[in-house]
């Protein structure tokens, strides 16, 4: 059956996750790591944490590739994170000047999103080959639910266009200032739950759906936690800071109800 237990999975998953969690806990707990360390200057402190809140989410998706995840699960992620990876890379390469190619941390963002999708076509295509997992029994989304993603794919890759085609023009729009790289950076995370999204909602199986809907409740919940804790570090006088939370609010709030309304009618078809 098509899982990711293979070695080169797990190796795939260690390499790129476990500088994932390091970069997390240096931009939560130590704010100089952004400014003096980090692969390019992020002197703005709402930049750094959302980065940090954002490269959680990256642990815990190649924490549980590591664990070895049925491919009916994980097949979802393919295109939404060659449209991160591509980016990243875009901004490395446009704003390769900003880039701190003179410490060890410039060199490794630049191999890690060179490495990684070089890897994934390599173990996609593999896998590919063997059986897939049988299905013993079909929950389909609701209705509602394919529109509720669809709608919040609508936002986050309008939002991910903004930040990416032009950074200098929406930054007056945004909760905080950013400059063009990080930015440019910071699109990655809307663009791929975007796509994600979008593949999540066109799946007809729930149990296929756990692992992507429940990293995007993760992401969002961090986002929030982290707005939350370092509120003083956002331009509240911005009206882009209401519609922030708002939506992150009101994203979580949906994918919440409608994953418990998925997970009772399993138990109801289970039941019967």
């Amino acid at each position: 059956m098509r899982s990711t237990n293979a070695l080169e999975w797990k190796i795939w998953a260690a390499m790129n996750g476990l500088p994932g969690v390091v970069t997390v806990i240096l931009l939560y707990l130590v704010p100089s790591f952004a400014v003096d360390t980090f692969a390019w200057p992020v002197p703005v402190r709402a930049s750094a944490v959302f980065l940090a809140a954002s490269f959680l989410i990256r642990g815990a998706f190649f924490f549980l590739v590591f664990r070895g995840v049925p491919w009916n699960r994980l097949r979802y992620f393919t295109w939404g994170n060659v449209a991160f990876v591509s980016v990243l890379l875009v901004a490395t390469f446009v704003h390769a000047d900003k880039f701190r190619f003179d410490l060890f941390t410039g060199w490794l963002w630049l191999y890690l999103y060179l490495e990684e999708p070089l890897w994934m076509v390599f173990l996609i295509s593999r896998l590919s080959r063997q059986p897939l997992e049988p299905v013993a029994r079909t929950i389909p989304p609701l209705p509602a639910f394919k529109v509720f993603l669809f709608v919040q794919a609508m936002i986050l890759i309008g939002v991910s266009g903004f930040l990416l085609f032009a950074p200098e023009t929406f930054n007056p729009q945004w909760p905080w200032t950013l400059t063009p790289l990080t930015g440019r950076v910071i699109a990655g995370w809307p663009l791929s739950f975007g796509v994600w999204s979008i593949v999540l909602a066109n799946m007809d199986n729930w149990d296929d759906m756990k692992m992507g809907i429940g990293l995007n409740i993760l992401w969002l919940a961090a986002l929030l936690i982290t707005t939350l804790v370092f509120i003083s570090e956002f331009n509240l006088s911005r009206l882009a800071t209401g519609l922030y939370i708002t939506f992150i609010v009101a994203a979580l709030a949906g994918l919440l109800l409608f994953s418990w309304l998925q997970e009772r009618r399993a138990a109801f078809a289970a039941a019967r």
